[in-house]
């Protein structure tokens, strides 16, 4: 069964679809998180088993690649209205229906257009570095019409953001992973 937390940068209405639609949801202020840090968030949906439905990618991404399991994050891409959150998070919760299984170790993201792209959490291995966790290059499954430049952009943006994280570690001297 699918257990969601909904971020406060989010609707309130989001948990509401979850509990109509008989699944458990809480909304991070509801649940006396309002103002909790990402990565105190990312480390509680971990500890207790939630999906997290969030619009902060970049902050979520950075937290959710130190697990080397968690059950998947969920990210409606565009800085929308309540009404267009819940209609896209609806076609999310249909997606995962279809599923029929948790998205354990994935990004699922969902575009203005409805589209919707599954990305896994890999290990990879290199000579420099004994174990690096980083997203595959590619869109599991995709629904919805093909937007070339926005993937291409995504993928940018998570190769910077990798890039970006492996500069820090060396500049502060930080050898672990």
């Amino acid at each position: 069964m699918h257990r969601f937390f909904i971020d406060e940068c989010l609707s309130a209405g989001l948990a509401a679809l979850c509990k109509d639609r008989g699944l458990q949801a809480d909304f991070g202020p509801h649940v006396g998180m309002a103002g909790w840090q990402d990565w105190n968030i990312a480390k509680f949906a971990f500890e207790h088993d939630y999906v997290v439905v969030t619009n902060n990618r970049r902050h979520f991404l950075r937290e959710y690649l130190k697990y080397d399991v968690h059950n998947g994050l969920v990210v409606i891409v565009p800085n929308v209205d309540r009404d267009l959150q819940i209609d896209l998070f609806s076609r999310v919760l249909d997606y995962l229906s279809e599923l029929n299984d948790l998205p354990t170790n994935k990004l699922i993201e969902i575009l203005a257009d409805g589209s919707i792209h599954a990305r896994g959490l890999v290990e990879r291995r290199s000579r420099h570095r004994p174990c690096r966790r980083s997203l595959v290059d590619r869109p599991v499954i995709q629904l919805g019409p093909a937007n070339e430049k926005t993937r291409r952009e995504a993928g940018l943006f998570v190769d910077r953001m990798l890039a970006g994280q492996a500069l820090t570690r060396i500049s502060s001297g930080s050898r672990s992973t």
